[in-house]
């Protein structure tokens, strides 16, 4: 993989000014005196060190900067220590007037010290550590610890700690003298309490400014994160430091024309145990497992993987310029200020507290990528492949699919001629050209780093049948079907096809049989042979064809560069469950295809067009086996139609088109991501992989979209699509009605989620309607986990839950906890759109009001501390996950929730359609109200398990 950041990163660290909140008062010039001892009421002054705002990986959703309680501790020297006088003063935001607080305490020589928002979701509540301190030296030991590795925060309640400056300089911290007057320095001059954010903000801007080419960002991820630090600047370290890393994430936000992404950290000082000149030599490595032969141990440092895309002007191993690159390329970026105001310092592995960090990335050209490979003169600093091949590059997506390959008679003799030690055809022996013929894998099973170990993901057969240049062979021709070829068997049936063809021009074909993206048994079920982490949510794995290999041997390097034929990438699946909980607690969860690639399909709605009886909210797998067992051509089990025939035709790998067989609907548009994997022509339960969701799986396909990347998920953030509409699998069976007269439900995206249903009530039937494609990632007929998990206990109505939990889902996509009323006008692509860690729900509360009156006030407030509204996805979640799946026909309700766009229609008046909430006369649906919509409301709060 490529090794180089050289020229690549531009550090700018910011470094902001203090501002006092008092007027210097000159009282004298000389150190004053004061009796020592009288009770007097005073106040103190404080400030922020930083009024610049802090830029988190979260949105702001209050005002930042944000002193919400105080601690102040006071010292008195007593001998040769210094002892607290009076208790540990607390003051909460009530307290808090004009950046001020008034305490009772004595006169005399003090030192006085504060800390603030020592309640926040970040470090928790650090009251008993503060009311039990007791000298100043046990204030400078006292260590703090994040809570659950946090990288971000959204209540605004930054720690922050700090002691009293006056102005006139001073030797000693905190130094004060409290006279009858106030609080002044030691010469007598006013002061304040200067408080500095214990943790800083660290943001990174990528971008690549090579013409002609692209850069895509893949993911990011921070490693050895501190997760201890002193309350009060020291010079040293906790005891006990632990470190952490942050799950890989491809969250990424557009920032004029750069992907960027920030988190929160605590300082980290640590000194570098080499020396390093240059950028290269600071990242240098031992070997090539992350083993940093200047880097300090547990220093702080950034993974960035992107695909670099792009045509090269160097020659190759002697091949002629001007061929297409692709580079899979991850760059290593320890963090300090080794690069501020024009000065270098590339041993400073530093993060200092208060401060505001901003790299930026600006990736380099492959041609400079591609000298340093073949060169070897570089000291390497980070990890890549480096494809070259024609414009015979092909990329898949996760679930089966089949491509056709060729060689010319002519090629391969010549390469047989190549491979030869004569120089001769006929002089290469089938060994020697299996040998020479390489087909080389980057996967997961060897790290990424090409070989030819896991090579067998892609199957061949030769082309014998219709069409040869463009139909597919069968996958299997029968159950005992043995003549499918590995890549060992490719290579030889190869060999053989330059003596069976005649002519120099004559093509051989082959279909070629991508399997899915999946790591597990011979039924599709997870095994842990390979980690689900491993090979779910990972960079694609590259698969080339009659392969020119050149490898970097510089010992830390896993650089290479590959000529090919052919080269397949594959992309990954994505997923947004916790991958440890489904890897550790057995949750079975689902992930998804990247995009979809056949062209939108119909709606079932009418009689006679499926059943409804595979009704199921939250099971698409379910509902799809159903259907397909009762589907044309018979009802009631009449006649099974579990034959691959009768749904896809294999030559073209595609759902049979009008007029030849019977049309099927968007239920069965996942099929052709499936294959008949044992030959016998029967959909097998196993076989069947990938289906259609459910409605409540896309619902929680947006819940988790936060961490999906931007290709994968549902709906353009950035404009307002109506089509951004999606068929699920799910249909409902009007009471009264025949099984066969059935609603199916849609989700629109559009619209931050709502779903309607596509006859009664959507207007959408006999539409065409996007879809996308899942797969269970621990077992293929097992139901899937939610990603809300529940309590037994239920609320009056004895189908909603009184508390729901999103341990499922990856930590990432949650926002951080708060103990406030979300906004109401945030909107649905907000920080606050986002889920916590779970949720208390309330009966439901009647109101009058509208929804643009409720906009105004917490309805929730009087029902105590943290009570508020839920959001949209809150909404949807504890609407459709009731017990046994009963939908909530009881009241139509609020959320706090608006959309960004709306439909913006203005010959019906469908623009003020914002706000966001669920409709129960249409039999469960999240819809688009207007400002004059009256609804109910329930109340929800944060809550932790």
């Amino acid at each position: 993989m490529i090794h180089s950041i050289k020229n690549i990163c531009n550090l700018l660290a910011g470094f902001l000014l203090f501002v006092s909140c008092t007027d210097e008062t000159l009282i004298g010039p000389k150190k004053i005196i004061v009796e020592e001892g009288l009770p007097v009421t005073t106040t103190l002054t404080f400030g922020t060190s930083d009024p610049v705002k802090i830029e988190t990986r979260v949105s702001d959703i209050s005002e930042n900067d944000q002193v919400r309680s105080l601690a102040v501790l006071i010292f008195k020297r007593d001998g040769g220590s210094m002892v607290k006088v009076d208790n540990t003063f607390f003051f909460d935001a009530d307290a808090l007037t004009m950046g001020a607080v008034t305490l009772k305490t004595t006169t005399g020589d003090r030192y006085v010290y504060a800390v603030a928002n020592y309640k926040s979701s970040v470090f928790g509540d650090l009251t008993y550590q503060l009311e039990n301190v007791n000298t100043l030296e046990g204030l400078n030991e006292l260590c703090i610890e994040l809570e659950e590795n946090n990288t971000s925060v959204l209540d605004g309640q930054f720690l922050m700690s700090g002691y009293f400056i006056g102005n006139t300089e001073s030797t000693e911290k905190g130094a004060c003298c409290i006279t009858e007057n106030g609080v002044v320095d030691r010469s007598g001059n006013s002061g304040f309490i200067d408080l500095k954010r214990i943790m800083s903000s660290v943001k990174f801007k990528v971008y690549s400014n090579t013409p002609g080419a692209t850069f895509i960002v893949d993911s990011w991820q921070v490693k050895n994160i501190p997760q201890r630090s002193f309350v009060l600047e020291q010079n040293g370290e906790c005891s006990g430091m632990s470190y952490d890393n942050t799950n890989k994430s491809s969250v990424f936000v557009e920032e004029d024309g750069k992907k960027t992404f920030s988190f929160l950290m605590m300082e980290s000082k640590k000194e570098a145990k080499g020396s390093a000149s240059t950028r290269d030599e600071r990242e240098k490595m031992s070997d090539s497992s992350e083993n940093f032969d200047n880097a300090p141990e547990n220093s702080t440092y950034v993974i960035l993987k992107g695909t670099f895309s792009g045509t090269t002007e160097q020659s190759v191993n002697g091949d002629i310029s001007g061929r297409e690159v692709t580079a899979y390329v991850t760059y290593y970026i320890h963090l300090g200020d080794w690069g501020t105001g024009g000065a270098t310092d590339y041993n400073n592995y530093k993060i200092l507290r208060n401060n505001r960090y901003v790299y930026t990335v600006n990736v380099r050209g492959v041609d400079d990528l591609i000298v340093e490979v073949q060169t070897d003169s570089e000291n390497w600093s980070g990890d890549g492949d480096m494809l070259v091949s024609t414009d015979n590059a092909i990329i898949f997506d996760a679930h089966f699919e089949t491509t056709i390959i060729s060689f010319s008679k002519k090629t391969i003799r010549e390469l047989r001629e190549k491979y030869s030690p004569d120089g001769t055809a006929a002089g290469c022996t089938l060994e020697r050209f299996k040998e020479k013929f390489l087909i080389y894998a980057s996967t997961p099973k060897n790290s990424f780093h090409p070989g030819d170990d896991d090579v067998n993901w892609v199957t061949y057969r030769r082309n014998t049948e219709g069409n040869v240049a463009t139909d597919f062979m069968k996958y299997k021709y029968s159950a005992n079907d043995k003549s499918l070829l590995n890549a060992d068997g490719f290579k030889t049936d190869l060999y053989n096809a330059c003596d069976d063809l005649t002519d120099d021009n004559d093509i051989v074909y082959y279909t070629c049989f991508i399997d899915e993206y999946f790591y597990g048994d011979g039924n599709g079920n997870y095994n842990g042979a390979v980690k689900l982490s491993d090979f779910v949510n990972q960079q694609p794995r590259i698969l080339q064809i009659c392969t020119n290999y050149i490898k970097n041997n510089e010992t830390s390097s896993n650089s290479s560069i590959s000529t090919a034929a052919y080269t397949f990438s594959q992309r990954s699946i994505c997923t947004m469950y916790d991958m440890d909980r489904m890897e550790n607690n057995d949750v079975n969860g689902w992930g998804t295809e990247w995009t979809q690639e056949n062209p939108n399909m119909k709606i079932a709605t009418n009689l006679g067009e499926r059943v409804g009886w595979a009704n199921s909210l939250s099971q698409g797998r379910y509902n799809t086996w159903g259907n397909l067992s009762k589907s044309f051509p018979g009802f009631y089990g009449q006649q099974k139609a579990y034959s691959w025939a009768s749904y896809l035709n294999f030559a073209t790998n595609t759902l049979w088109p009008d007029g030849n067989k019977k049309v099927y609907f968007a239920d069965f548009g996942c099929l052709n991501k499936n294959r008949d994997l044992n030959g016998n022509g029967q959909i097998d339960a196993d076989e069947l992989r990938w289906y259609l969701p459910a409605i409540n799986q896309y619902t929680e396909y947006l819940i988790g979209d936060d961490v999906l990347p931007e290709e994968v998920t549902l709906v353009n953030r950035n404009k307002f699509d109506h089509g951004d509409i999606y068929a699920s699998s799910t249909a409902h069976i009007y009471a009264g009605m025949a099984d066969t007269q059935v609603d199916q439900r849609v989700f629109l995206a559009s619209e931050g989620g709502s779903t309607a249903f596509a006859n009664s009530a959507g207007g959408y039937k006999g539409t065409v309607k996007r879809y996308r494609c899942i797969r269970n990632l621990r077992s293929v007929t097992g139901g899937t986990a939610a990603l809300a998990t529940h309590s037994e206990t239920t609320l009056s109505d004895g189908y909603t839950y009184q508390y729901l939990y999103f341990d499922n889902l990856n930590p990432t996509a949650k926002r951080a906890s708060v103990s406030h009323a979300l906004t109401f006008g945030h909107t649905n692509f907000d920080e606050e759109a986002r889920v916590s860690d779970g949720i208390e729900v309330g009966d439901i509360n009647k109101t009058s009001l509208t929804a643009a009156e409720i906009s105004l006030i917490n309805p929730c407030a009087s029902k105590g501390e943290g009570w508020r509204l839920p959001n949209q996805r809150e909404l949807a979640i504890l609407t459709s996950n009731r017990k046994n799946e009963a939908i909530d026909r009881a009241a139509t309700i609020f959320s706090c929730t608006k959309n960004k766009y709306s439909p913006n229609n203005t010959n019906n008046n469908s623009s003020d359609r914002v706000y966001l909430g669920y409709s129960a006369d249409i039999a469960g649906s999240m819809s688009m109200w207007r400002a004059g919509s009256k609804a109910s409301y329930r109340c929800v709060r944060d809550i932790k398990k």
